[in-house]
């Protein structure tokens, strides 16, 4: 009977240390997921909008008088063939940026010469 009764204890604990395993990847598991969709909901951008006769020069320097705010990072020009279509799409990255820089940035591109406004597509 004893033999039986340890045989018995046995198995239980390597039960517990079972469950535990499971319950240990369980929760490994979520926290990454949610961990890349909470990354995923910190993204944020800031596209400039432009007066329509806004040169690419002056597209191009707004861009460069901001691209250096805290926690604003101005995007890579996009890779089109044609230059109006790749600096018509001026776009800052904000994701850590605090309400305060957003508003550094907006006001530092709002007093270069073209700039008629902003808009955030994540924040829709």
């Amino acid at each position: 009977m004893r033999l039986i009764g340890r045989a018995t204890r046995q198995q239980a604990a390597i039960g517990v240390v079972i469950a535990a395993l499971v319950v240990l990847l369980a929760v490994i598991f979520v926290t990454l997921t949610y961990t890349r969709i909470g990354a995923e909901l910190r993204k944020r951008e800031l596209v400039v909008a432009f007066a329509p006769h806004t040169t690419a020069e002056q597209r191009l320097a707004a861009r460069a008088a901001c691209r250096r705010m805290p926690n604003a990072t101005a995007t890579p020009l996009s890779p089109g063939t044609l230059e109006s279509g790749r600096i018509n799409n001026v776009r800052f990255r904000i994701d850590n940026a605090s309400s305060a820089q957003v508003a550094a940035l907006e006001k530092c591109l709002a007093s270069q010469p073209g700039v008629r406004g902003f808009s955030f597509p994540d924040d829709q």
